[in-house]
């Protein structure tokens, strides 16, 4: 049920050090939920980091990491109730032409992820603006697609996609992230009032 644009010319960039683990600096090679390899396969899946900025220092600490095979995302998305999914289809419609401008922004060559990601798609505001951030990608093995770009939502859009959901979509999601394998219980504590990057 996640929200589909029209698809450029498929072109992709090995994955930067952005979406690797901050924990090993190595690559997030497994499925958080199934456990599946997926750094060393052909599988789709995608990469969520969530960001805190300390404005003061000028300092970024990673709050939570993981990377999500396909299934287990679209499992994820189909949790999503009619109700909540119609809300956020609009929200994402109604910012289409923000996403576009990323995406033409894919066609840039050279093309500069981390400038990029310092901007949320959606409200145009720069991460040193923001308290809390998330970046996500879509992958295949070692690779990123830009076919859907990296793309990086701020704390103000964090907040107004999860106004979108219904009581039951945000009982289900705490449910599936309930069942996050290796995410230690701080981090499910920092994940249960955040919506995931379901675009």
């Amino acid at each position: 049920m996640s929200a589909q644009y029209p698809q450029p010319t498929a072109h992709r960039i090995l994955i930067p050090e952005i979406f690797h683990s901050d924990a090993t600096g190595e690559p997030l090679s497994h499925c958080v939920l199934c456990e599946m390899e997926v750094y060393r396969s052909e599988k789709k899946y995608h990469i969520e980091k969530a960001i805190r900025y300390n404005r003061k220092f000028d300092m970024k600490d990673t709050l939570f990491e993981y990377a999500i095979c396909s299934a287990c995302y679209d499992g994820m998305v189909d949790t999503l109730s009619t109700d909540s999914y119609l809300k956020m289809l609009g929200y994402f419609s109604a910012h289409a032409g923000q996403f576009m401008k990323v995406r033409t922004k894919t066609n840039e060559q050279p093309y500069d992820v981390t400038h990029q990601l310092s901007t949320c798609f959606i409200k145009d505001i720069n991460y040193r603006d923001c308290d809390e951030f998330q970046i996500c990608c879509q992958c295949e093995g070692a690779d990123v697609l830009l076919a859907m770009p990296p793309l990086m939502l701020s704390d103000v859009a964090m907040f107004e996609i999860n106004e979108l959901l219904s009581p039951e979509t945000k009982e289900e999601l705490d449910r599936f992230r309930e069942k996050l394998n290796g995410i230690p219980p701080e981090w499910r504590e920092l994940l249960k009032d955040r919506s995931p990057l379901l675009v």
